[in-house]
C-alpha cells in the first residue's frame, strides 16, 4: 500500500489528472492534497469564516470531480478549478440573497496607502477584507484579484455594471478608512 501511495506522489500532474478521470480514488485524494491548499486560499476570500471557506471547498471539489472529463487542457488546470471555485462561492452567496447598494459618485481623490497594506501581515489583511460587507468584498475580489471585467461582474451577480463599479469604489474607500484607522493605531 504504502509503495502505491509513494507511486502516486510522484506522478506528474496530467498523469494524476488521467488517473483521477479514471476513476482511481487514492489519485483523487492526492489531486486534493495537492491543489487544496490553492483552493482554499480562494475561498477565503469569498467566505466569511474558515467554516464557510472549508463548506465552499468541498462543494467546488465535488464539481471538480463531477466535471473534471470536461477539462480540455485550454489553458492550466489550476485556472480551471480556481473558475470553479470563484462561481462555487458566488453561488452559494447568490443563495444567500447577496445585497448590494445603490451606485454613488467616488470622491476625486481615492488611493490605498500601499505601506499600510505592505506592513500588515496576510492574516491581519485577510481579517480587513472580511470585515466588509459581502457586496464589497465579492465585487472586490472578482475585479481587484481574479480579474473579471464589471461588465462581466454584473452579468455574474445579476447586477448593473454601475452597481459592480461602486461596490468597487465603495470597498476602496472602506478598505482606505480601515487601513488609515490602523495606521493611527500602530502610530500610538
Amino acid at each position: 500500500m504504502a509503495k502505491a501511495s509513494n507511486t502516486l506522489m510522484a506522478l506528474e500532474p496530467d498523469d494524476l489528472l488521467q488517473s483521477c478521470m479514471a476513476g482511481d480514488s487514492r489519485a483523487q485524494f492526492r489531486f486534493y492534497e495537492r491543489y487544496s491548499p490553492r483552493l482554499y486560499a480562494v475561498c477565503l476570500r469569498y467566505g466569511r469564516d474558515e467554516g464557510e471557506a472549508n463548506d465552499m471547498l468541498q462543494e467546488g471539489f465535488i464539481k471538480i470531480f463531477r466535471e473534471l472529463s470536461a477539462f480540455r487542457g485550454e489553458g492550466s488546470i489550476e485556472a480551471w478549478m480556481c473558475k470553479i471555485m470563484v462561481n462555487t462561492a458566488l453561488s452559494r452567496l447568490r443563495k444567500k440573497s447577496l445585497k448590494f447598494l445603490p451606485y454613488v459618485e467616488p470622491p476625486e481623490n481615492l488611493y490605498t496607502d500601499e505601506d499600510i497594506i505592505g506592513a500588515l501581515s496576510a492574516s491581519e489583511l485577510i481579517t480587513v477584507l472580511n470585515h466588509l460587507p459581502q457586496g464589497y468584498r465579492t465585487v472586490l475580489n472578482l475585479y481587484a484579484i481574479e480579474g473579471y471585467s464589471h461588465a462581466e461582474i454584473a452579468t455574474m451577480l445579476d447586477i448593473s455594471e454601475g452597481t459592480s463599479r461602486s461596490q468597487y469604489l465603495r470597498a476602496k474607500i472602506a478598505l482606505k478608512n480601515r487601513l488609515e484607522q490602523l495606521k493611527k493605531m500602530n502610530a500610538r
